[in-house]
């Protein structure tokens, strides 16, 4: 079969990647290599920023996903490393002339939504339960083979398929691995105090203990970082020993919690990308660049990632050009190894029990605290 862009992997960041292209006018080929039945259970949500939301509302599905959406009317960080000193930060998204930073979304939600709107549209195709295997290039197209034995044409390769990338793999496309010794643990509670629109994110050693407000203002998601033999222990505890311990470790800011969802936890890396194009090919999302949980980083970076390359290509009839991927590099590059270094330092910051670390922690947050002009710059930052 012959298209203008197959993207493979039909995560998120797949179906998103796949619905920008076909609305710039592309046939897309998308493969999804696990098909939608073993996607029914992520339990877990995302705090999507105003960009990512942006982009959601020019394609016509924001409004259906914001129903089940919160929206994130604060952020407040606490360091409760000196617990008679305790420092807090709060950024309003006032502060910055908007109503709100974004809005958490449960990911299932999100997902249902976005398949919905891509099985009605006519210039995608998707291809289920099929598995990317290998690409030859030449110069005016890229040859795709798939496992059923299926073989596609196009002008541009994607690949959207994760941090464990088959196309990255193929392409022999290095990629830099840092390793924590960390896990982290994702789950919902229910609290006594309600959140208000306020994601918090708490600081004592080992990693950030993150709530994230979800609808009902008495439920929260959780993510929790630690070292990986302290998460472990955290999975074995009886339901009355892990709301302590979840409590305690949240420095009791909504009064008690208690869990409600089944936990997921996973390895903790930084993982980056030399380069993230080949002939006629590019990487995109977690393909290129994996980072810890901090920050709100993970997707709404893949959406910039996929907004970018769209907005280089979008104008041509070649969209696998070498001289337009070439500036989607520079573009995103850039950008993504800073943010990477960012949030390495921030993770380092957060696992340390050293006292002057966390005194200087501490003071950063204080420091925070009393400038506008500080507060402001990091939101726009952290925003993209």
């Amino acid at each position: 079969m012959k298209t203008d862009v197959t993207i493979v992997g039909a995560g998120l960041a797949g179906l998103i990647a796949s619905i920008q292209f076909s609305q710039i006018g592309y046939n897309v080929a998308c493969i999804d290599y696990k098909g939608e039945k073993d996607k029914k259970s992520d339990m877990r949500s995302t705090a999507l920023l105003l960009p990512s939301i942006n982009l959601l509302k020019t394609f016509g599905v924001w409004e259906q996903i914001k129903v089940n959406a919160c929206p994130l009317q604060a952020m407040r960080i606490r360091d409760l490393s000196d617990e008679k000193n305790i420092a807090e930060v709060k950024f309003h998204a006032k502060e910055i002339g908007e109503e709100q930073f974004g809005y958490n979304v449960p990911n299932q939600n999100l997902y249902n939504n976005l398949v919905t709107f891509l099985n009605k549209t006519k210039n995608i195709k998707v291809i289920h339960n099929d598995k990317f295997m290998n690409v030859r290039t030449r110069t005016n197209a890229t040859f795709i083979e798939l496992k059923s034995g299926i073989r596609i044409q196009s002008k541009l390769l994607i690949g959207a398929d994760g941090r464990n990338s088959s196309v990255r793999d193929k392409l022999e496309i290095h990629v830099k691995t840092k390793t924590y010794n960390q896990h982290a643990l994702a789950f919902k509670v229910k609290h006594e105090q309600p959140h208000e629109n306020v994601s918090t994110e708490i600081y004592r050693s080992g990693g950030p203990f993150t709530i994230v407000p979800l609808a009902e203002q008495n439920q929260s998601a959780i993510i929790w970082m630690d070292n990986t033999s302290k998460i472990r222990n955290l999975t074995k505890l009886d339901d009355d020993q892990f709301n302590n311990a979840i409590t305690i470790r949240s420095g009791n800011c909504l009064g008690v919690l208690s869990r409600i969802s089944e936990l997921t936890d996973w390895p903790i890396k930084s993982q980056i990308t030399n380069n993230t194009v080949k002939e006629r090919c590019v990487l995109i999302a977690e393909a290129a660049h994996v980072l810890p949980p901090i920050g709100a980083q993970g997707l709404n970076m893949s959406i910039q990632d996929i907004k970018a390359l769209a907005d280089i290509v979008g104008k041509e009839n070649d969209p696998g050009s070498m001289h337009l991927l070439s500036e989607y590099e520079k573009n995103r590059n850039r950008d993504s190894k800073l943010r990477a270094k960012l949030i390495h330092g921030l993770n380092l910051s957060s696992i340390s029990n050293k006292i002057h670390t966390q005194k200087a922690r501490s003071m950063a947050i204080q420091l925070i605290a009393s400038s506008p002009k500080l507060r402001s710059f990091l939101i726009e930052a952290g925003l993209g």
